[in-house]
């Protein structure tokens, strides 16, 4: 009786440096996927450090008294959202989609008849309240969308002078420890293994 003739596993016929390159390979895409995850956990908890401060902001205006007809661009994103949600429904015969090429996204309005597109929204009311919005947000020295770690910081510091409010000054000492620690973290080049 012949014996089959066992095949060497494909591991077995690699070069030890082609084994070694393929977990440097491995490694390094676990510490991008460790870090891209730290990056989206990152940004969640500022965008919820920056509504929370935007709702703060627009509640000691008004109890300051600014009239309701004012829009601070600390809070706009809010006042924004707040216009989108009074009016859920788009007049008939428009839809929107979100255009992801540009930064930020923008809401395109179309109409589903003649399918012409416009940035504008077909409710002259709700464009108006959105301009609104708009003009208040160019009056930031930062953007919501684009730079929101600096425009947190903006919004803190109004809190600060105008309402000398300092309720948020721990969370934002804590997320300034977790930056150091994650710029430490990764500015030291640390091999998990020695091969």
């Amino acid at each position: 009786r012949k014996r089959k003739k066992r095949e060497t596993p494909e591991w077995a016929r690699r070069k030890w440096e082609d084994v070694v390159a393929e977990m440097r390979r491995r490694e390094e895409l676990e510490k991008q996927f460790v870090r891209s995850k730290s990056d989206q956990r990152m940004e969640r908890r500022i965008k919820g450090m920056i509504w929370r401060a935007m709702k703060i902001c627009r509640s000691l205006d008004e109890r300051a008294g600014c009239p309701p007809t004012f829009v601070n661009g600390l809070w706009a994103p809010l006042y924004e959202q707040e216009v989108f949600q009074m009016y859920k429904t788009l007049p008939r015969p428009w839809e929107y989609f979100w255009d992801s090429s540009s930064e930020p996204a923008k809401r395109i309005y179309r109409n589903v008849e003649t399918r012409e597109e416009q940035e504008t929204h077909p409710n002259p009311k709700v464009e108006e309240l959105l301009e609104k919005a708009r003009k208040a947000l160019a009056t930031n020295k930062f953007s919501f969308h684009t730079e929101p770690r600096l425009f947190l910081d903006e919004i803190i510091e109004y809190l600060r002078d105008d309402h000398e409010y300092h309720d948020m000054d721990d969370d934002l000492q804590e997320l300034e420890q977790e930056e150091k620690a994650r710029e430490n973290e990764s500015t030291r080049h640390q091999k998990e293994y020695d091969y």
